[in-house]
């Protein structure tokens, strides 16, 4: 397998070097005289240094924000910011008289660790997906699954369509939170990165408090399910600008030249394999499912009074968390070996994890989380 996806991919290069060869004006990039070079449109046609398609458009977007459409999107961003604090303090207010309404109360426990953990572990495809795409393109996709996840929540009839409702706001809203504090991150010098951040968590002050208070309005008028219906019209409504302020700059990036249209020449199959390489799916598959297999068995057993009646010393030592644990170490181990002797495009490159400074950071960071 791994042999046929080399000589698929090495193929669709060749193509992609000969139509470079033949269609110079269309794929070839121009130098510019600020030192920055046109990037394809298409995500199908890949740099030379095998830049992803999102971080080079990203760069080169960088010299079409004028200060005054920055201001513009940073406040866009922060009203954002406080929708969605707003937002989730008020549907996870909610949730207990869902429950309720319901008559399932047990499965609060359950509904919790399913949306933690792949809330949590979507963001590595998401940014993966964002550096192949686009930011425009992967903010979109997360702004339609936070939507799509606050109607079914606000239509549910059944415990079933709820708990799947709260799966897909989850990954829409992490992936929101992700592609907003990316996009502050491209376009903030590193000495005011750390103010900005802190004024995108800055709504949370306001919405502790406002976020209960509004829930309890909707219950106590008999508007539970408007709860979530509100949030769903209000989405879409507020990310609106952003995501056309995004979509004009690139437009002007492309009127100055920063980013060159191009159509691909490859067929469809080759676009397949491109995007399958691009991706790592093999990798993305092992990553995943070892972040999940220990973490998910980590949260079982420390709520195990709760769920199984059973002491913490005993769900420790049951044979299910032991096996999903020793799962999850293998699959990462996998991961490991894939991304250095295997993957063709690497999901996580090797020599980042060596960084000292990454790894701290990484490291400092799975600190703080453990503390909740």
């Amino acid at each position: 397998m791994l042999g046929f996806l080399r000589s698929k991919y090495y193929e669709a290069r060749d193509i992609l070097d000969e139509v470079r060869r033949t269609h110079p004006a269309d794929s070839t990039p121009v130098p510019r005289e600020d030192g920055y070079e046109t990037i394809p449109e298409s995500p199908d046609l890949t740099s030379p240094e095998h830049t992803s398609h999102g971080v080079a458009e990203i760069e080169a977007l960088a010299t079409a924000w004028s200060t005054r459409t920055l201001y513009i999107g940073y406040v866009l961003v922060f009203v954002i910011f406080f929708v969605n604090s707003l937002q989730q303090q008020t549907t996870s207010s909610l949730n207990p008289y869902v429950y309720s309404a319901f008559t399932d109360h047990s499965l609060i426990a359950t509904t919790n660790v399913l949306t933690s953990i792949i809330g949590g572990v979507s963001k590595l495809p998401i940014a993966k997906l964002i550096d192949i795409w686009g930011r425009p393109e992967g903010f979109s996709v997360m702004v339609g699954l936070c939507t799509l996840g606050l109607v079914l929540m606000a239509l549910c009839r059944n415990i079933e369509t709820y708990i799947a409702a709260q799966i897909i706001y989850w990954v829409g809203y992490n992936g929101m939170d992700y592609v907003l504090h990316v996009f502050l991150s491209d376009t903030t010098e590193l000495l005011n990165r750390g103010f900005v951040y802190g004024m995108a968590s800055f709504p949370y002050v306001a919405t502790t408090f406002a976020g209960p208070a509004a829930a309890q309005v909707f219950y106590q008028n008999d508007a539970l399910w408007w709860g979530f219906g509100t949030f769903a019209i209000l989405t879409p409504v507020v990310t609106a600008p952003l995501l056309i302020l995004l979509w004009n700059t690139r437009r002007k990036a492309q009127s100055e030249g920063l980013i060159k249209g191009g159509r691909t020449r490859r067929s469809w199959m080759h676009s397949i394999i491109h995007y399958a390489i691009e991706f790592d799916p093999i990798g993305m598959i092992l990553i995943t499912a070892g972040f999940v297999l220990v973490l998910l068995p980590l949260t079982l057993a420390t709520s195990g009074n709760n769920m199984w009646g059973t002491s913490l010393a005993e769900r420790w030592m049951a044979p299910d968390i032991i096996a999903m644990i020793v799962l999850g170490v293998i699959c990462v181990v996998c991961f490991v070996y894939w991304e250095r002797n295997g993957a063709l495009v690497c999901l996580i490159p090797y020599s980042r994890l060596k960084d000292p400074t990454l790894l701290g950071a990484c490291i400092l960071a799975c600190a703080l989380f453990l503390s909740f």
